[in-house]
């Protein structure tokens, strides 16, 4: 590079950089965009700025070994091999000995993270290419702010989705994006996109509130009302299924705004609507749910429930002889007798539904994990019976 390069502008910033490649890669950004060399303007500091971002050293500052010289902060992989290949070959006789050492064996270790990144390179491009629409999407003032039609999946739901996609198959996770990242930018986007259909009544439909939802004001999803609780509704359904548990009060409860149930809660856990596999592995992990369980073993009396089951059971065989040895009696005496049995099995069933809960979660406690994830219902079911010592079935 001659002298016309710097000028007294960017001296300061461009003369002693390392490695010595990054100035020509600065240069050939503006020339790319078609700015003179000595020139001077927001173009111009916004090139030299994006490029030390990617790890670029300056002598002027104090030297930080996780910062300086990371070069994987680069989303171009070519760019990435220039500055990696670069530092390698200028050397680092400039630093001292016990900092040259680490500084080597870092280099070294982001050459060999490179070949595995350059096997995911077309992942790795197209993560980067999502990247770069995004900040255009949610740069105010820029040329794609807020058009949808300019992100690659044309929409924002998928551009995140296939962001989120791509992230979690790449083997080696760039620094430039982390996941947090994405989610952050995942809510600035879904945020924007329910301000500007703030207006459209048809906006949020069953598909698409799973995705919306927690970046929803209490207005928006007052607004939505039907469509909220009609989700929550299946959902709860899917929970109690899955954790063999009804959810009323306590355990559970209705969020509510103007009177009206917007969302809610179970066992503490608030329900954003994120896949429905997640949500119930949070709950499990939850303190409330894991105090819930072990409250529930420590109150039962397994004898006790056992001599309840038969006990009724001889109840019930009396009751079945007794309505047949007075069905000819007078119609007092039948109805009175009808009464009474129907007393008797209202109770019997009322035994029976405390206990089945119950009994249930014991037998699934008695065995080992593992096994239970191998067993059907019915096995469970025939596990308890055995505990109850006596036929039991669990509708």
């Amino acid at each position: 590079m001659g002298n016309y390069f710097w000028n007294n502008e960017y001296r300061h910033l461009m003369r002693d950089i390392y490695p010595e490649v990054a100035q020509k890669i600065i240069a050939e950004r503006m020339l790319a965009k078609n700015l003179a060399l000595d020139g001077v303007s927001d173009e111009h500091l916004d090139i030299i700025q994006e490029v030390y971002s990617y790890g670029i050293y300056n002598p002027i500052s104090s030297f930080n070994i996780d910062e300086d010289l990371n070069f994987n902060k680069c989303p171009d992989l070519s760019i990435r091999k220039r500055l990696i290949d670069g530092a390698l070959e200028q050397g680092f006789e400039n630093f001292d000995d016990s900092l040259s050492h680490l500084i080597t064996d870092k280099v070294i270790k982001m050459r060999e993270d490179l070949v595995h990144e350059k096997e995911d390179e077309f992942k790795y491009q197209m993560l980067g290419r999502l990247y770069f629409d995004i900040k255009a999407f949610t740069d105010e003032g820029g040329f794609g702010y807020g058009k949808e039609q300019r992100l690659w999946a044309g929409n924002v739901e998928g551009q995140i989705k296939e962001m989120e996609k791509l992230w979690n198959e790449i083997r080696v996770k760039p620094i430039w994006l982390s996941m947090e990242a994405i989610k952050n930018y995942k809510m600035e986007m879904y945020m924007f996109k329910l301000e500007i259909e703030k207006d459209n009544p048809d906006f949020i439909t069953k598909d698409n509130i799973a995705q919306y939802y927690e970046f929803m004001s209490d207005e928006d999803k007052y607004n939505n009302l039907s469509i909220v609780m009609d989700v929550f509704n299946n959902r709860q359904r899917d929970i109690e299924a899955a954790l063999n548990v009804r959810l009323v009060a306590p355990i559970s409860e209705n969020l509510h705004f103007k009177g009206s149930p917007i969302g809610r809660s179970s066992f503490g856990m608030k329900d954003t609507l994120k896949p429905i596999d997640e949500y119930i592995e949070d709950i499990k992990a939850s303190e409330e749910y894991q105090a819930y369980k072990s409250n529930l073993f420590s109150s039962l009396d397994v004898d006790e429930a056992i001599t309840k089951i038969e006990v009724s059971l001889e109840k019930l065989n009396d009751i079945e002889d007794e309505l047949i040895k007075f069905t000819n009696q007078s119609e007092h005496k039948l109805a009175s007798k009808f009464s009474h049995a129907r007393s008797r099995l209202e109770l019997f069933k009322d035994s029976l539904e405390s206990l089945k809960q119950p009994l249930y979660e014991l037998a699934k406690t008695e065995l080992e994990s593992d096994e239970v994830k191998k067993l059907s219902k019915d096995e469970v079911t025939q596990k308890v019976a055995e505990m109850a010592g006596g036929e039991f079935r669990l509708d």
